[in-house]
């Protein structure tokens, strides 16, 4: 159904980046769904981190509401020393080789996140669900641990003083955004750019 807010239709609401307990969000994936639905929104893409879908693409119902799931993921990669997103969706399921190629990149994490706990000095390692590409273990994962460390007092001040994305220790990650852009087009993904530094996208 089309809003109208002073006469002007806003079309449909859709939400086409967010982030479930899998990766860096703070609910699970069925809840996102269900209070997508209920809020009315007639899409909703889980772009979690380096990982292929946690629900199943496509037309979902909640009580009297409908919802379309689009198949999406956000890939972190590195462009020029610096550390950029990209969003990559797809008009239907998720294509099987991508979906491993992502889960690859999720079990990489998992390697990154000890190499990172390591350097910082931290007792803690990925579990078995990040070792198996089942979620992603990412920057927010690092910074609670350092703040259950004692390390900081909060995670503003662990991202500001150990984990953000100027720590000298935390190693780079491995994709470059031009590969990771050239993976999606092969693979027939529509992308874009996350949340670009107006610099930067200017550039």
């Amino acid at each position: 159904m089309s809003r109208r807010r002073r006469g002007v239709d806003m079309g449909p609401r859709v939400d086409l980046h967010c982030h479930s307990v899998a990766s860096d969000g703070l609910e699970d994936a069925k809840t996102l769904v269900e209070r997508a639905a209920l809020a009315g929104l007639s899409a909703l893409a889980i772009t979690d981190h380096d990982l292929p879908p946690v629900i199943q693409p496509g037309r979902h119902t909640v009580g009297s509401a409908d919802i379309r799931i689009i198949a999406g993921v956000e890939l972190s990669t590195m462009h020029k020393g610096r550390e950029l997103h990209l969003l990559v969706y797809f008009p239907e399921d998720m294509p099987s080789q991508y979906v491993q190629w992502c889960r690859s990149r999720a079990m990489w994490r998992a390697e990154w996140f000890d190499t990172c706990a390591t350097a910082l000095g931290l007792e803690v390692r990925a579990d078995a669900e990040a070792r198996a590409g089942s979620r992603t273990l990412t920057r927010l994962h690092l910074a609670r641990e350092v703040v259950s460390s004692g390390l900081s007092r909060s995670l503003r001040d662990a991202f500001d003083e150990h984990v953000g994305h100027k720590s000298s220790i935390i190693p780079p990650l491995n994709l470059a955004f031009l590969d990771a852009l050239a993976e999606a087009k092969a693979a027939g993904g529509w992308t874009s750019w996350a949340h670009p530094p107006p610099a930067l996208a200017d550039e």
